[in-house]
């Protein structure tokens, strides 16, 4: 099963990043990653009935370690995850 996960940012400060994700503009959450405590923290459900939220942290939460990782930390306006 092919997977698409969009990922716009909300805010961002020196402690936290806040980010709506879901499989579209019309369908999106809310994840939180704590800088500090290196932590990805579930903010507002996804709207998708076929898919658990657990799974769109896991992959936001994969997608912001390569963030750290790959780009220095710099996190982008819109990032997606695709597999």
């Amino acid at each position: 099963m092919a997977i698409y996960m969009l990922m716009v940012k909300d805010f961002e400060d020196e402690k936290r990043v806040v980010y709506s994700i879901g499989p579209n503009e019309n369908r999106l959450g809310k994840i939180e990653y704590n800088k500090i405590e290196k932590k990805t923290f579930l903010l507002q459900k996804v709207d998708d009935e076929k898919i658990p939220d657990k799974m769109y942290v896991q992959w936001a939460t994969q997608r912001i370690g390569q963030i750290l990782y790959r780009e220095d930390g710099k996190f982008p306006d819109r990032t997606s995850v695709e597999r």
